[in-house]
């Protein structure tokens, strides 16, 4: 196995141990405001995401914002108890092997596309990873305080989202009995009774995780589901689906109920066991539940209940990605959180 980033060697200690203290890395949930750099604009995604969550989780750090030491120091900023502080995060770049250097994210895909028409089979565009650290707004003195506006998403607006990725995929609902489950042979996601549940948090939050678990169907991501509790692909395939829920929660504004994090627990010596033995599963599963969480926010039109007054072009204009959709929506938002105009990240792919 090639040797492990900084970022990712950093996110398997902290993961495991975790597990290994019986904490589930998103048992209070994951902060509702993206982790992001306030001088770039930049959100966090893949690896970075996860890691920086998981920081912020264990740490207690309630301010969303990341800054590198070069541009504290170049906004005339002071960093406070560095020692310890600082958070690697990986940086993906594009190298060009017949020029020999790297080159922008433009560049490498005009290079891809012209490859891809001439029908190459070996790339000359590679990418290559480095580490650099970021500090926490909490040790940055002169930045001004975060204003903590954000998108309000109500109960009704979630269970419209769920309705509409439910009708847009034509997956079958059914309620009943005292097992949540989602049947990949038919296609189904079955809940108990509404009343069952101790809160409407739970309800959703084990709603959007058979929904996550449905993503995996053949006609849509397309993930082995065959596995049976206990075994290896029955444990990397509810890893997948938790980190995707917890991250699709945590945009929802789902609070993440103790019987979810109860559950998790029953699977933690099996996530253990897998992620010590191959820690790129940990990866692959922070990669499929990035897949997972935009393939149900496009597939339920997400858009619709974080920004009712973008135009319908904005909304349905699938010629831009989810991600692009629903930066769109976010820059015209009326709040001062969300009229910061983010840039999409390349950090991590």
């Amino acid at each position: 196995m090639n040797k492990l980033s900084k970022t990712r060697e950093m996110l398997i200690n902290e993961f495991v141990a975790c597990l290994k203290e019986e904490k589930i890395p998103w048992e209070r949930g994951w902060n509702i405001y993206e982790q992001f750099n306030p001088l770039t604009h930049t959100t966090y995604n893949g690896v970075n995401r996860f890691l920086l969550n998981l920081v912020s989780e264990l740490k207690g750090y309630t301010d969303p914002r990341w800054m590198t030491f070069n541009q504290i120091k170049k906004q005339g900023y002071h960093l406070k108890d560095a020692k310890g502080t600082g958070i690697p995060i990986e940086f993906w770049s594009p190298y060009d092997i017949k020029e020999k250097k790297t080159i922008s994210q433009s560049e490498a895909r005009a290079i891809l596309r012209e490859e891809e028409n001439q029908d190459i089979k070996e790339s000359r565009i590679k990418y290559v990873c480095q580490s650099y650290y970021v500090f926490n707004a909490k040790f940055i003195e002169g930045l001004p305080p975060f204003e903590k506006n954000h998108i309000e998403i109500t109960h009704q607006d979630v269970q419209d989202f769920i309705n509409e990725y439910l009708q847009n995929e034509g997956i079958d609902f059914h309620q009943g009995g005292n097992r949540a489950y989602y049947n990949v042979a038919e296609d189904s996601i079955t809940l108990p009774d509404t009343s069952s549940f101790k809160s409407e948090n739970y309800y959703f939050a084990t709603f959007i995780h058979e929904v996550a678990h449905s993503s995996g169907h053949e006609t849509r991501l397309n993930r082995d589901l065959s596995g049976t509790n206990g075994t290896i692909p029955y444990a990397k395939e509810e890893l997948k689906a938790e980190i995707g829920s917890s991250f699709l929660c945590a945009d929802l504004g789902i609070e993440i109920d103790k019987d979810i994090v109860n559950r998790c627990k029953s699977y933690v010596q099996s996530w253990i066991s897998l992620i010590e033995d191959k820690p790129n599963e940990l990866f692959k599963a922070i990669h499929d539940a990035e897949k997972i969480t935009e393939f149900i926010k496009d597939h339920g039109d997400y858009l619709k209940i974080i920004n009712k007054d973008v135009s319908q072009h904005v909304l349905h204009d699938k010629k831009m990605s989810i991600k692009d959709r629903i930066q769109k929506a976010k820059d015209v938002q009326p709040t001062k959180e969300h009229d910061r105009n983010h840039k999409l990240s390349e950090i991590s792919r």
